[in-house]
C-alpha cells in the first residue's frame, strides 16, 4: 500500500512542477524558495524508491478505470441525446398537429364577420341574376316549400351557420332548384329570404315580449343568428327603415 505521505508529495510536485510545464507556464525562480527546494527533492527520493512502482503501477490502473469510465459516459451521453431528440420531436409534432386541427375547427365554426356576409350577399345575387324561367316539376316543388316550412317552423334560419348550400342539403335538393323555389316563392333570394326571417323574428319578440327591448343590441344581434350587431343593424335598417334602437324607442312609447 502506498503512503498517504507519498501520494501527497506525488500531488504537490505535480501541481509545482509537471503541470506549469505542461502549460509552458513554469516559473522556475520559486524553485530557490526552501520548502520547494526540499519538495523537489523529496520527489526525485521518491522517483527512485521502490514505492514509486507501486504508485505508477496504482496510477495506470486508476487512469485505465477512469478511460472506462468516461468512454461509458460518453456512450450513455450520446444514446440519451439521441432519445432527448426523438422525444423532443414528438412533443412538437404533437403541438404542431393539435395547434392546425384546432385552427381548422375554430375557422369551421366561427361566425362569418360583417364583410363575409357581404360578399356572401354580393355572391347570392350574382346566383339568382342567373336564374331564368327554368321551371322544376310541381312534386318537387312541393317537397322544397314543405322544407322550408319545417325550417321557419323550427326557427333553424337563427342558426348562424345556415347557408344557402347547407340548406340545399338538409332539404335533399340541390342550390339551383332551392334558388328556384325561394325566389318564387319567398324572396328575391336565399339573403333577402334569410334575413327577412331574422328580422319579422326580433320585431315580433321586441314588440310583444317588454324583456327582449331591455337587452343590449349585440345581445339581440346573436339572438338573430348575426355575427356582428353591425351586420345586424344594417338588415335591419333596410328591412324596417329604421334601427333597431330607433325601433325600441318607437315601441316604448306606444
Amino acid at each position: 500500500m502506498v503512503s498517504y505521505y507519498f501520494l501527497e508529495v506525488l500531488k504537490k510536485m505535480i501541481i509545482l512542477f509537471i503541470l506549469p510545464l505542461h502549460y509552458n507556464d513554469i516559473d522556475y525562480p520559486f524553485i530557490d524558495s526552501k520548502i520547494h527546494q526540499n519538495s523537489y527533492v523529496n520527489f526525485i527520493s521518491f522517483q527512485t524508491s521502490p514505492d514509486s512502482t507501486a504508485v505508477n503501477k496504482d496510477y495506470q490502473i486508476d487512469a485505465e478505470d477512469l478511460k472506462s469510465h468516461i468512454r461509458k459516459i460518453e456512450f450513455y451521453s450520446r444514446k440519451n441525446n439521441v432519445f432527448l431528440s426523438i422525444f423532443i420531436y414528438l412533443i412538437v409534432y404533437y403541438l404542431h398537429f393539435n395547434f392546425l386541427a384546432k385552427n381548422r375547427r375554430s375557422q369551421k365554426d366561427r361566425p362569418r364577420s360583417s364583410l363575409e356576409e357581404s360578399i356572401l350577399d354580393k355572391k347570392e345575387a350574382s346566383t339568382h341574376q342567373n336564374i331564368n324561367a327554368e321551371t322544376i316539376n310541381e312534386f318537387t316543388e312541393k317537397i322544397i316549400l314543405e322544407g322550408l316550412k319545417k325550417f321557419e317552423n323550427k326557427y333553424s334560419f337563427l342558426q348562424k351557420s345556415i347557408t344557402l348550400g347547407k340548406l340545399a342539403t338538409e332539404l335533399n335538393t340541390n342550390v339551383r332548384y332551392l334558388s328556384i323555389v325561394i325566389k318564387k316563392h319567398k324572396a328575391e333570394n336565399f339573403n333577402q329570404y334569410l334575413n327577412g326571417l331574422r328580422i319579422q323574428y326580433i320585431v315580433v319578440k321586441l314588440k310583444y315580449d317588454e324583456e327582449f327591448s331591455k337587452y343590449k343590441i349585440s345581445y339581440l344581434s346573436d339572438l338573430c343568428g348575426y355575427s356582428s350587431p353591425a351586420a345586424f343593424t344594417r338588415y335591419f335598417f333596410e328591412i324596417m327603415r329604421q334601427t333597431p334602437s330607433e325601433y325600441i324607442k318607437d315601441i316604448s312609447h306606444d
